[in-house]
């Protein structure tokens, strides 16, 4: 017997049939969880280091992933017309998640 078949045989026999939900623990930690949205698509549960994080004088019951950038933007409402504005941080960077292209420069989750 090869060392890989032995390997093999000594793995699937103190896991039996419980392996594939080592993998699946294992690996839920890898994965990105949605947000719960509104039917506008705005967050129903704006995640608290996002609210630790955001500059004040931003709508913060209002804000929304930009599925285009991966970023937090808000609803501003201004006299005449609504504007989707980013979501900034008390130094001016822009709030995004993990997955964004924009994250370069952005204020991201902190990994736990």
């Amino acid at each position: 017997m090869t060392a890989a078949r032995i390997t093999t045989l000594r793995f699937t026999g103190q896991f039996g049939r419980a392996w594939p939900v080592f993998v699946a623990l294992a690996l839920g930690g890898c994965v990105a969880s949605t947000p719960k949205t509104d039917p506008d698509g705005f967050l129903t549960e704006t995640p608290d280091w996002v609210l630790e994080v955001a500059a004040p004088g931003q709508n913060l019951s209002t804000i929304k992933v930009n599925p285009e950038d991966g970023c937090y933007w808000y609803l501003h409402q201004g006299p005449v017309e609504a504007t989707l504005l980013p979501l900034r941080s008390r130094d001016g960077r822009l709030i995004c998640t993990a997955e964004s292209p924009r994250a370069q420069g952005a204020v991201l989750p902190s990994p736990r």
